[in-house]
């Protein structure tokens, strides 16, 4: 049995007007979409990239730019996806996440380590990585109940108070002080 052909109409490329073939189905399909017709894989990416860079361009700071496609928020967007995904995010942006990180110099509060943002390409020691804490457990993620810790303290603090942390860090340092 043959099969049969699908009937075909002619339409113009939107990104370089070039006429083509194309079925009348899809024809039909896209249009009712609001969709645009491209002759080829390639009309349609050059077409992308055109609105992508129109869409880059305006004037959110949030967007990713440049070619590494990192800006000044990179690093901190992981806090605020975790947060909301414990579904405990409060009013914490990720200006108050940068304020707060140059407030503490990049220090952890509890044992004095430079900590480091999450960089995916880069693994961390586990001591270096910077966890977000809650001051507060049984408050949300919010501007002023928030402090950059190693992430082995906030494993500890997530059974503890910051004081039940402090005076069992002291007990640690205290056992190491006579090795």
């Amino acid at each position: 049995m043959e099969k049969q052909k699908r009937k075909t109409a002619i339409v113009i490329c939107n990104n370089c007007n070039t006429p083509f073939e194309k079925a009348v189905s899809e024809i039909k399909r896209t249009e009712s979409k609001n969709r645009k017709h491209y002759c080829s894989l390639n009309c349609l990416g050059e077409a992308n990239a055109k609105n992508l860079g129109d869409w880059l361009g305006k004037g959110d700071a949030t967007r990713l730019k440049g070619i590494n496609r990192k800006d000044k928020y990179s690093g901190f967007r992981e806090f605020i996806r975790r947060a909301r995904n414990r579904k405990n995010l409060g009013d914490l942006t990720l200006d108050d996440l940068i304020e707060q990180w140059n407030k503490q110099n990049s220090i952890c509060p509890y044992t004095g380590i430079q900590l480091k943002l999450p960089d995916y390409k880069n693994k961390h020691q586990i001591f270096e990585a910077a966890s977000l804490d809650r001051i507060d457990s049984n408050k949300p993620y919010e501007k002023n109940n928030v402090v950059f810790v190693s992430t082995p303290i906030n494993y500890m603090k997530n059974t503890m108070s910051e004081k039940e942390t402090v005076a069992y860090c002291k007990k640690i340092a205290l056992f190491w002080s006579d090795k």
